[in-house]
């Protein structure tokens, strides 16, 4: 991911399994400075609004290539979490965040080459 507010944008359709939370996330990014720092995630019955500051209920941080695999669903964000990958501010918040991100369907790409 190279644009983190700009992938929520791409995916302000897309119903992150109907939970609502309000998420600080935090991304460390070596590659891309522009990545690096804080968003506010709002998640209203599963849409994210994406802010710069406002309320949040729970802290997550991660590597910006941990937080690619899972907006991919390659991996979850609870294996995250259990291999120190990802931290959680409050862990009862654990089955949410690892619901919010999940999902059944993998991306696909259907763009000619």
């Amino acid at each position: 991911i190279i644009d983190i507010k700009g992938i929520f944008e791409e995916l302000k359709h897309h119903n992150f399994n109907h939970i609502n939370a309000n998420v600080k996330l935090q991304i460390t990014d070596t590659i891309l400075p522009q990545n690096n720092g804080d968003l506010i995630l709002h998640a209203t019955e599963g849409r994210i609004k994406v802010m710069d500051h406002g309320d949040y209920d729970v802290n997550i941080s991660l590597d910006i290539s941990d937080f690619s695999s899972l907006l991919m669903g390659v991996v979850s964000f609870r294996e995250l979490y259990l291999f120190g990958k990802a931290k959680l501010s409050n862990s009862s918040y654990l089955n949410a965040i690892n619901s919010l991100f999940s999902t059944t369907e993998k991306p696909r790409c259907i763009s000619a080459f």
